[in-house]
């Protein structure tokens, strides 16, 4: 029966299976037919069960009788067609679904923690100056989650004046490119500054540093430092 799995991905709806488990374990064979080892001894139990046999991530679903054994060539309980190997059938080909394996969910894992690890270490309170074509400005940028999205407040105002209130503001969305690199792009203006044009920036951050330019011209550059919390 392990000889004949297939690889053919089920687009069908399997709402006889609803939500069964793909279990993993070994096939065996006696005088009665083939039954399926869930690995601890025990057989899967009566009705449809999803079946990686030969562990290679696809799964077909199998239905077995109330002795635990498959039933090839015939027609289950609830009319399905099962074929030579005893799994479900339709026009002769055999269905299947894909399996995720300890190892895949793994490297998800692994890779959505070191993603939230980064997403956490942008997160907080810079402070730094950046050019334009006015020449260079002071900046406290605030970056935050909002509702499972990053957003950065971009406040500026004059070197000289040290007072960010007589600046300007603009709320921006924080995507990550790849690794520590973002990209900052203008939303909306929260406090307008006379003869100021928002910008989008990509930047990197580095041992708490900040720095980067604006997107297409590599002449206008930002550099912030994180401030303790």
């Amino acid at each position: 029966m392990k000889r004949f799995l297939t690889g053919s991905v089920c687009t069908a709806a399997l709402a006889l299976t609803l939500s069964l488990p793909a279990f993993a374990g070994e096939w065996k064979n006696s005088e009665y037919g083939w039954w399926y080892d869930r690995g601890d001894g025990t057989c899967a139990p009566t009705g449809w069960h999803w079946i990686d046999g030969n562990n290679d991530g696809i799964a077909e679903c199998y239905y077995f009788n109330e002795y635990c054994y498959c039933v090839p060539w015939s027609v289950t309980p609830d009319g399905y067609l099962l074929d030579a190997n005893g799994a479900w059938s339709v026009n002769g080909i055999v269905q299947t679904q894909l399996v995720q394996t300890n190892q895949t969910a793994q490297t998800n894992t692994q890779t959505n923690d070191e993603e939230n690890e980064e997403t956490a270490e942008i997160i907080g309170e810079y402070k730094g100056s950046f050019t334009d074509s006015r020449g260079k400005s002071s900046v406290e940028l605030s970056i935050f989650e909002e509702d499972g999205d990053l957003m950065a407040e971009f406040i500026f105002y004059d070197p000289e004046e040290e007072d960010n209130t007589k600046g300007g503001s603009y709320l921006c969305t924080v995507t990550q490119k790849t690794g520590n690199t973002y990209e900052l792009r203008y939303e909306r203006w929260l406090n307008q500054a006379s003869g100021y044009s928002m910008r989008n920036w990509t930047v990197t951050l580095t041992n708490k540093r900040l720095e980067g330019n604006v997107i297409n011209n590599k002449k206008y550059t930002i550099r912030c430092t994180k401030r303790k919390n």
